[in-house]
């Protein structure tokens, strides 16, 4: 390919090509003009992977801005989305935001409708209180509405009709089934989503974290990785049990009032 191409690119005179029969000639074009072309292939490569990375950037740059509208709009009781059974709901006079959630010191549904947001009824007027203290387990087959009623009460979903009393949000903390973890350091993980600064404010010492891994036995974990402070894409590097273990860790460093 390049001693094809050595022909256009070479901006020699004709005058000056008689001496191309001479074989050390040839072999410094054909390495000249093979490096030069294996350099602008690697030039081409990169702005390849460099577009395709900036697609994955748009992409989640327009997912989490379509999450901060809807976040926004159910803030502000503004819902809009097609209803599997609208006539159903309008019989029994339920509408998004047609709910209210209040504080409290304990948890408490009130005549609470259970209605996924595109209008399905999963639970009809609930009554359930969970004083401080409570250790309450609920269970049921799928699709009965288990992590639908979480999700009302992190107000993720809007209310259809009824009450939600619950504690501030700094009092409670949810433990889903496969945690998050954070881009950054390892520390990062545990104190989440305090940031560092504040965690540096609070009194606290990498000492205590040690303990803490101690307590939930992954604390081979800091030896492994090489320290607190290194920074990794940690969903990739942790196993499943570690990154189990590593939201109890979180769980137990934060200490609220109620978890989930």
């Amino acid at each position: 390919y390049p001693l094809c191409a050595l022909a256009v690119s070479d901006e020699r005179p004709v005058s000056t090509q008689s001496t191309w029969g001479d074989p050390s000639q040839i072999t410094g074009d054909y390495i000249r003009n093979s490096s030069l072309y294996v350099n602008l292939a690697r030039a081409i490569g990169k702005i390849v992977v460099a577009y395709m990375s900036l697609q994955k950037l748009a992409g989640y740059t327009a997912v989490v801005t379509d999450l901060q509208s809807v976040l926004s709009d159910l803030k502000n009781n503004k819902y809009t989305r097609e209803m599997v059974n609208p006539q159903r709901l309008a019989e029994k006079g339920l509408r998004p935001g047609c709910g209210a959630v209040q504080r409290d010191d304990i948890i408490r549904f009130k005549n609470l409708d259970v209605v996924t947001p595109n209008g399905d009824i999963l639970v009809e007027n609930v009554n359930l209180e969970i004083p401080d203290g409570m250790n309450l387990m609920i269970t049921g087959p799928n699709g009965c509405g288990k992590s639908s009623l979480f999700r009302i009460l992190g107000e993720l979903w809007p209310i259809f009709g009824g009450e939600v009393f619950k504690p501030a949000d700094a009092d409670m903390f949810y433990i889903p089934q496969k945690p998050y973890l954070t881009v950054g350091t390892l520390r990062d993980q545990v104190i989440y989503p305090q940031l560092f600064e504040e965690y540096k404010s609070s009194g606290r010492s990498d000492n205590d974290l040690d303990e803490l891994l101690k307590l939930t036995q992954v604390d081979y974990i800091i030896e492994r990785e090489g320290g607190w402070d290194k920074i990794d894409d940690w969903s990739e590097v942790l196993s499943g049990g570690e990154k189990q273990q590593m939201a109890l860790a979180r769980l137990i460093y934060h200490k609220p009032n109620m978890q989930y």
